[in-house]
C-alpha cells in the first residue's frame, strides 16, 4: 500500500511532467514532426483503496 507521501510525490511528478511532454511535442520541430496528424491521450491510472488515482494529457 502506497504512503500518503508516495501518493503525493507521484501525483507532482505526474502533474508535472505530462504538460512537459505536450510542450515538447509542440514546440521542438523534429518532434512535431513525428506527431503530425497525431491525436491522442496518455492516461497514467490506477486504483488505491478503491480511489482513482492518476493523471491525463491529451495531445492534438
Amino acid at each position: 500500500m502506497a504512503t500518503e507521501k508516495d501518493l503525493i510525490t507521484s501525483r507532482i511528478i505526474l502533474r508535472a511532467i505530462l504538460p512537459v511532454m505536450k510542450v515538447v511535442l509542440e514546440d521542438v520541430p523534429s518532434m512535431k514532426k513525428k506527431f503530425k496528424g497525431v491525436s491522442a491521450r496518455v492516461l497514467f491510472h490506477t486504483t488505491e483503496d478503491g480511489k482513482d488515482i492518476g493523471a491525463c494529457t491529451g495531445i492534438q
